[in-house]
């Protein structure tokens, strides 16, 4: 941005970057990528012995940091309608797995974690259930078991995957394909950045999802469970010990025929 590229290396320090930024016609969200994107590659050649230290490390850090991370104001939202134009066919075009990754996670309600973290060993195909383990780090912030159930479509998806794609070395089933590990988050988030009109994140789904739900009459609470919201009061939490499961089946397979009707034939 705005002369940084021209910058020698040694004569950036918090002085210098402020002062470019500071007339910079860009919203407070871009200087704080832009600050954050510097401070890593700073960091990476100090790690690597290039650099004695990184000099703009505190930058960012702070209540009087002039690039603070603006507040996000509730994840964005459109229609249940508008799924297929803004969503599914601007996306149409993005990588196997990102297809596959951005459907398992419109089909299941997800959290972004809770998906780009799945393991191979959480699918139980022979009862249709997706089991996330109290101590998957990353992909359960309950801490409690969580069950999810898998509907045809879901099933469907997950096994045409593990066919194109398992492998034993790892148990991830969105992995690297040079590491062990499970992709990176920027693998999944920059297409909706550079194809979407951004009218919708990742985490926005479960707001599509829920607004559908809700304009179909499924039970309050039933719309709730199937995205991991127990909104039961502590004393039915103590005494209802039902599990819902097939309840949220069969509100997910109802949301899930409707997502059938938004693809794109490709």
């Amino acid at each position: 941005p705005s002369g940084l590229a021209d910058l020698p290396i040694t004569e950036i320090n918090p002085r210098t970057i402020s002062a470019k930024l500071a007339d910079l016609d860009q919203t407070a969200g871009n200087k704080h990528n832009a600050v954050s994107t510097i401070s890593s590659c700073l960091q990476y050649f100090y790690l690597k012995g290039t650099l004695p230290f990184n000099p703009i490390a505190d930058l960012l850090k702070g209540r009087e940091s002039p690039f603070k991370k603006p507040k996000v104001n509730g994840f964005k939202f459109i229609a249940p309608d508008e799924l297929s134009e803004k969503f599914l066919k601007p996306l149409s075009s993005t990588a196997h797995v990102n297809r596959v990754f951005y459907l398992y996670l419109l089909l299941t309600g997800f959290r972004f974690g809770e998906a780009r973290l799945a393991h191979w060993s959480w699918f139980d195909f022979k009862r249709d259930l997706i089991v996330i383990p109290a101590d998957a780090i990353g992909a359960n912030k309950t801490q409690t078991e969580y069950i999810k159930p898998m509907t045809k479509q879901i099933k469907q998806l997950i096994l045409n995957w593990k066919d194109f794609n398992y492998s034993d070395d790892s148990d991830f089933v969105f992995k690297s394909e040079y590491t062990k590990k499970a992709l990176c988050e920027g693998t999944f988030r920059e297409p909706i950045k550079a194809l979407t009109s951004r009218e919708l994140d990742l985490h926005g789904i479960r707001k599509v999802m829920r607004s559908w739900m809700s304009s179909q009459d499924i039970p309050v609470k039933i719309a709730e469970l199937a995205l991991q919201h127990d909104v039961r009061s502590s004393i039915e939490k103590v005494y209802d010990k039902y599990s819902y499961v097939e309840e949220i089946r069969q509100a997910l397979q109802r949301w899930n025929d409707y997502v059938e009707t938004q693809l794109p034939p490709e």
